[in-house]
């Protein structure tokens, strides 16, 4: 599958103020405030629920890296563009 998903840091007051994922951040610079990780949901809404479900699906129980964890079975969601 081809990975176009991104996401991001942002401030929860002030959703303009973006940051890489990457980034060892624990508040926005400009307003004090907690971020919280952002996705880009229309490159997710452009696979339907059933084509998640059997990747999900496909991914559940397996010792394959690193989908095995619960979490990055789902990696799409969490951190997309993690690397194997």
């Amino acid at each position: 599958m081809e990975n176009n998903f991104n996401c991001w840091f942002q401030s929860i007051d002030d959703p303009n103020n973006k940051f890489p994922i990457d980034e060892i951040i624990y508040r926005c610079p400009d307003t004090g405030s907690l971020l919280e990780v952002a996705h880009d949901m229309e490159a997710l809404k452009k696979h339907d629920s059933t084509y998640w479900k059997d990747l999900f699906d496909s991914r559940y129980r397996r010792q394959s890296w690193p989908y095995g964890s619960g979490v990055w079975g789902k990696k799409e969601w969490v951190v997309p563009f993690h690397r194997r």
